[in-house]
C-alpha cells in the first residue's frame, strides 16, 4: 500500500488523551502526544517503527508481569506497556527532544498514557507494518 494511503494510528479517543503515530512522510513517522495539559511531537525514522513490540503485546494479550518497553534507535521515543491483569493495557509513549531538526534550545521531555484494548494490538502492528511496506 502506498504511504500516502496509510492512515495514522490513533491510541486513545475523542475527548480523552490521544497518541497519534504516522503516517509516514519523507522517511519519518510522526508521533504526537495530545492530552489535557500536554501537546508534544517528534518523529522516528520509518524503518524504526515498533511493529515487533506491538506483535509481542498481541501474542501475550491475556497478560504479563511487569513492564514491557521499546526504544527508538536514537532513544528519543520510548514506549512502555503494562497489563492490569483484567484485560486492559496501559501504553505510555515518552518523547524527549530536541527533535530531529535539533531546533530546540533546551532539552524537553513529555509522556502520555492511554488505555489500549487487547483486540486493538494486532491492528496496530499491522498498521505499523504498512508504514514500512
Amino acid at each position: 500500500m502506498p504511504h500516502h494511503l496509510v492512515e495514522p494510528i490513533r491510541l486513545g479517543g475523542p475527548g480523552r488523551p490521544r497518541i497519534t503515530i504516522g503516517p509516514p512522510n519523507s522517511g519519518h513517522v510522526g508521533i504526537v502526544l495530545d492530552g489535557v495539559f500536554i501537546q508534544a511531537h517528534d518523529s522516528i525514522i520509518v524503518e524504526d517503527v515498533p511493529e515487533a513490540f506491538f506483535r509481542g503485546l498481541d501474542r501475550d494479550w491475556r497478560g504479563w508481569t511487569g513492564d514491557r518497553g521499546w526504544s527508538s534507535m536514537d532513544g528519543g521515543c520510548k514506549i512502555g506497556a503494562r497489563h492490569d491483569g483484567v484485560g486492559h493495557i496501559s501504553v505510555t509513549v515518552s518523547l524527549r527532544g530536541p527533535g530531529i531538526d535539533r531546533s530546540a534550545t533546551e532539552p524537553w521531555s513529555a509522556s502520555l498514557t492511554v488505555i489500549v484494548e487487547p483486540a486493538q494490538l494486532a491492528s496496530i502492528a499491522d498498521q505499523l507494518a504498512a508504514f514500512v511496506a
